[in-house]
C-alpha cells in the first residue's frame, strides 16, 4: 500500500513550500530558467491540494474535482467545537460528508481569495484554474522526481492517491473504527479490512512493542545466573530424567519462576 510515513510527511511539505518559492525551474531539456508566475501559481495550487487530500482522505479525481463552494462549510457541535465539513457530491460509491479539523478551512479561504468564480455552485477547482486533474498529477510526479522521492521507505511508488491511503491508515491507528471510516471515505468495511488491516498491524507493532513491560521485570544478569544454575541442575538430574517423567517439568517450573521475578532459591 503506497502511503507516507510520518517522517516522509514531515519532509515533503517543507520541500513543497520551498518548491513554490523557487525562482528557477528546469526545462524539459534540463536547462535552468526563471519560474513563471503561472508555474508558481500551479505549484501553490498543488500544495493546497496536498493539504486537502491529507486532511480529508478524499479521492484526488472525481471527488476533489467536483467540490463546489457550497460544499465547504463549518460544522459547530453542541459543545461549541467547530470543524470543517466537506460534502462529497460525486463519489465512487455514494455522496457523503467528510468532517475534519477546522484549520483546513484556511486553505479553502486562500483558494477562494485567488479564485475568479466563487458562487455557491461554482467549482473550487478546474474552471477556476484552467487546468485538468491530470495537470496536478503530472506536477506532483515532477516534484517527487526532482526530490528523489518517487517511492516511500517501503519501495512503493507515491502518487497523489497516496494521501488517501495515508489518511485512512492514520485514522485506523488513531482508533477510528472501520465503519466510521467506510462512511467518511465513501468505501466499504470489507475494502478497508482487505487493504489496510495488515498495514496498520505492521505500523502498530513498534508501538505495541514499546508498551511491553517485559524489560521492566527482567533482571538479565540475574536471569543468566539462574539459567547457569538450571544447566547445572539439568546435568545433575540427567540420570533422574529417564526414570522421573516430572524432572523436565520441574526444571521448567524453576525457569518460569525466574521470568516472573520470583527468587530462584525460594519454594
Amino acid at each position: 500500500m503506497d502511503f507516507f510515513l510520518d517522517e516522509e510527511l514531515r519532509k515533503i511539505f517543507p520541500l513543497l513550500r520551498d518548491w513554490v518559492e523557487q525562482e528557477y525551474e528546469l526545462s524539459s531539456k534540463g536547462v535552468e530558467r526563471p519560474l513563471s508566475e503561472r508555474s508558481r501559481e500551479l505549484r501553490w495550487l498543488l500544495l493546497c491540494v496536498c493539504y486537502i487530500l491529507l486532511g480529508t482522505g478524499i479521492r484526488p479525481g472525481t471527488e476533489l474535482w467536483n467540490i463546489q463552494w457550497q460544499d465547504v462549510s463549518v460544522l459547530t457541535k453542541r459543545n461549541g467545537k467547530r470543524f470543517l465539513r466537506l460534502w462529497i457530491r460525486h463519489s465512487k460509491t455514494r455522496p457523503h460528508a467528510v468532517v475534519t479539523e477546522l484549520g483546513l478551512m484556511r486553505v479553502f479561504d486562500q483558494l477562494r481569495a485567488r479564485s475568479k468564480l466563487t458562487e455557491p455552485s461554482d467549482l473550487v477547482f478546474g474552471e477556476n484554474w484552467n487546468i485538468t486533474r491530470h495537470t496536478l498529477t503530472r506536477m506532483f510526479h515532477q516534484f517527487l522526481a526532482e526530490h528523489n522521492m518517487l517511492t516511500n521507505a517501503r519501495g512503493e511508488p507515491l502518487v497523489l492517491y497516496s494521501f488517501r491511503h495515508t489518511y485512512i491508515t492514520n485514522q485506523l491507528l488513531n482508533g477510528v473504527t472501520p465503519q466510521v471510516l467506510a462512511d467518511t471515505c465513501g468505501t466499504s468495511i470489507n475494502m478497508i479490512d482487505k487493504h489496510y488491516s495488515h498495514i496498520t498491524a505492521e505500523l502498530a507493532a513498534e508501538q505495541l512493542a514499546s508498551q511491553s513491560t517485559v524489560d521492566e521485570y527482567l533482571d538479565y544478569k540475574k536471569l543468566e545466573r539462574h539459567l547457569g544454575k538450571l544447566r547445572e541442575m539439568a546435568l545433575h538430574e540427567t540420570h533422574d530424567i529417564l526414570n522421573d517423567p516430572d524432572a523436565p517439568a520441574r526444571i521448567m517450573d524453576q525457569l518460569d519462576s525466574v521470568l516472573i521475578g520470583q527468587d530462584f532459591d525460594q519454594g
